[in-house]
C-alpha cells in the first residue's frame, strides 16, 4: 500500500510553495494520540478558568459577605509555621486566646480560618477584594468596625468577631459557621446547612480537618 503522506502530497495542487504544502499537510494529517491528549488538557484548563470566572461573578452578584482567600485551594498544614508568621505580624497566641474568650470562638477554628484564608500573610488579597489574615470583604469589614483590613490586629479581631456572630446565628454548629464565613450566611439559611458549592464544601472540610488535628 502507498504511504498515506505521499497520497496526501499527490492530491495537493501543483505550484504551491514548499511552506504552503507543508502547512496543508500538517492540517490534513490525523492528530497523534499525544497531541489529542494535550489538546484535551488545554480544553479542560480553559473550561476550568471559565468556571472560576463564573464563580467570582456569581459571588459578586449575590453579594457574598466573604470570599475564601488566595490559599483556599492549597490547604496549609504547617501549624508551627503559621504561629511564627502570626508572631511576626504582632498576633501572639495570648492575643488570639483573648479574642477566643471575648467572642466565644474556639481557638482551633480561629487558627484554621486564618490558615485556610491567608496562610498567615497579613497582606493577602483575593481576586474579589478580600483582604488580610482573615480575608475580610470591604463591606463586611466596615460592618465590623474595621477601618484598615491590612492592619493585622484589626483584621483578626474583625474576623473573630464575625465568626462569633455566626456562632450565635448557627447555634455553634462548626460546619454551618464555616460555610457562612465562606459563602455568606444567606446561602446557609437557604440550604439549611452547607450549600452545594464545591469550593465551600472543600473549605469546610479543610478547616474541620485542621481543627481535629489540633484537638487530637
Amino acid at each position: 500500500s502507498r504511504d498515506p503522506q505521499r497520497q496526501l502530497e499527490a492530491a495537493l495542487p501543483p505550484g504551491r510553495t514548499r511552506a504552503t504544502r507543508q502547512d496543508l499537510l500538517h492540517a490534513l494529517r490525523p492528530a497523534s494520540p499525544t497531541h489529542r491528549v494535550h489538546q484535551a488538557l488545554k480544553q479542560r484548563r480553559g473550561a476550568g478558568h471559565g468556571r472560576a470566572q463564573r464563580h467570582h461573578a456569581v459571588q459578586a452578584h449575590h453579594g457574598a459577605r466573604h470570599s475564601s482567600g488566595p490559599v483556599s485551594a492549597a490547604f496549609r498544614g504547617d501549624i508551627g509555621g503559621l504561629q511564627a508568621k502570626l508572631d511576626h505580624a504582632g498576633i501572639s497566641r495570648a492575643y488570639l486566646q483573648g479574642l477566643s474568650q471575648k467572642y466565644g470562638v474556639p481557638m482551633p477554628m480561629i487558627l484554621g480560618v486564618i490558615m485556610q484564608e491567608s496562610g498567615g500573610n497579613p497582606n493577602a488579597r483575593s481576586p474579589v477584594g478580600a483582604q488580610g489574615l482573615m480575608q475580610l470583604m470591604p463591606a463586611t469589614a466596615r460592618g465590623l468596625g474595621v477601618h484598615n483590613s491590612l492592619d493585622p490586629r484589626q483584621n483578626v479581631e474583625g474576623g473573630v468577631k464575625y465568626l462569633g456572630q455566626l456562632m450565635r446565628e448557627f447555634h455553634g454548629v462548626p460546619a454551618n459557621v464555616l460555610a457562612a464565613y465562606n459563602a455568606g450566611p444567606g446561602r446557609v439559611r437557604r440550604y439549611h446547612g452547607v450549600p452545594p458549592i464545591r469550593e465551600t464544601r472543600q473549605y469546610v472540610a479543610n478547616i474541620q480537618g485542621y481543627m481535629a488535628r489540633l484537638h487530637g
